[in-house]
């Protein structure tokens, strides 16, 4: 998933410090909500089979001003990043929490906001019978010196679609010479 935060802080007073401070201050609280948001993932909500934790990344790639100088705090602030996870109903829960936290904070300081969520690929799903008959077959093929078990990707991936309708196993398969 990819979003964009667009930030509009014209209606906040300018030539006020305070009112300069807290420009720069709702950016910052909401990089403190991207903390706050992994503490939750961590903690309550991402939590799948077998009890082990769900897989959440969330970031903020790139954050940007548009306008404003050295001296001059800008009208507009846009923060874009990403957000994976490699639980579907997990995602559709982070992304009213991630609406629900750009809101509490624009609201509680007289900010407006733009919120532009675009879901992007599924995670990638291997089904473990199959995935186990065809470590098999490699080894068999290979040798098991030269199968290796990778460890998660939060990487995009087109199949992952695929994954998500019917048993699949997606694989590397690496070639290399170790003499160079």
């Amino acid at each position: 998933m990819r979003f964009t935060i667009a930030l509009d802080l014209r209606d906040l007073v300018d030539g006020f410090p305070a009112s300069a401070c807290l420009r720069v201050a709702l950016t910052q609280w909401l990089v403190i909500c991207r903390l706050q948001f992994e503490h939750r993932a961590a903690t309550q909500v991402a939590v799948v089979r077998n009890g082990d934790r769900v897989p959440t990344v969330l970031s903020f790639g790139k954050i940007a001003s548009e306008g404003g100088t050295t001296n001059v705090i800008p009208d507009r602030v846009r923060l874009t990043g990403t957000f994976r996870t490699m639980d579907e109903q997990w995602r559709v829960q982070a992304h009213a929490y991630i609406e629900q936290c750009i809101a509490g904070i624009c609201k509680a300081h007289g900010a407006n906001y733009e919120l532009d969520i675009r879901k992007g690929y599924p995670y990638l799903l291997n089904d473990e019978p199959l995935s186990l008959r065809f470590k098999n077959y490699a080894q068999a093929f290979l040798g098991a010196e030269n199968v290796v078990d990778l460890p998660i990707r939060m990487t995009s991936e087109d199949f992952a679609y695929y994954s998500q309708e019917i048993p699949a196993c997606f694989y590397r398969l690496g070639t290399g010479n170790p003499l160079k």
